[in-house]
């Protein structure tokens, strides 16, 4: 069973999908269709991580809580005062790159992620995987600055342009991600903190 996090989730990349889809659907013919394409596939590029930074601060929350509930003696007090550090360093997310989604989901669950997102096939190993990643948030964190889509990126046809396959690769290694996250999560609160029905 997913969690209400990954639920949230689907939910929520169904807007990228639409715009996805908008960036495919437009006539070449049109003056600005290049431009057109262009500005629909970087909101579905911004939509896509922003639902993966969404989940992640969540499936933490969710994660932490659910621990919580397995607790029948004592410590309340201590685990309040750990629910507000999370929800503050949930917040304080505002790039999920890997790099720092890896400590925030290692610093609260005590699980280093890595192996578990080796998104095979879709890339050979977690390296490339990671590599691919990094790019992607080089690409976003530059359009949403003001800047162009800057040059040496991996897998982009063009250099310094998005197309439509970069962005469904880019869509497709996050929800690989938030679908093994959240696996992996279940088994730990199945079989690490006696939640017999995980989430």
């Amino acid at each position: 069973m997913p969690s209400q996090a990954r639920n949230s989730y689907s939910l929520a990349a169904q807007q990228r999908d639409v715009l996805y889809g908008l960036a495919s659907s437009i006539p070449p013919f049109f003056a600005t269709a290049d431009e057109t394409e262009q500005s629909c596939l970087k909101a579905s590029v911004a939509c896509g991580v922003g639902c993966w930074e969404g989940y992640i601060e969540n499936v933490l929350r969710e994660f932490v809580l659910k621990t919580k509930t397995g607790i029948t003696k004592r410590p309340w007090q201590l685990i309040s005062q750990f629910e507000y550090v999370v929800q503050r360093l949930t917040d304080d997310l505002n790039t999920p790159s890997w790099d720092k989604v890896r400590e925030l989901v290692h610093t609260i669950t005590g699980i280093d992620p890595t192996p578990a997102w080796s998104c095979t096939p879709l890339f050979a190993n977690t390296q490339s995987a990671k590599d691919f990643f990094d790019g992607l948030m080089k690409v976003r964190h530059s359009f949403a600055h003001g800047f162009n889509v800057p040059h040496g990126i991996p897998h982009l046809v063009t250099q310094g342009k998005l197309d439509g396959g970069y962005v469904a690769t880019c869509h497709s290694l996050i929800d690989n991600l938030v679908f093994r996250t959240d696996a992996l999560l279940d088994h730990e609160l199945i079989h690490r903190h006696n939640c017999s029905n995980g989430w």
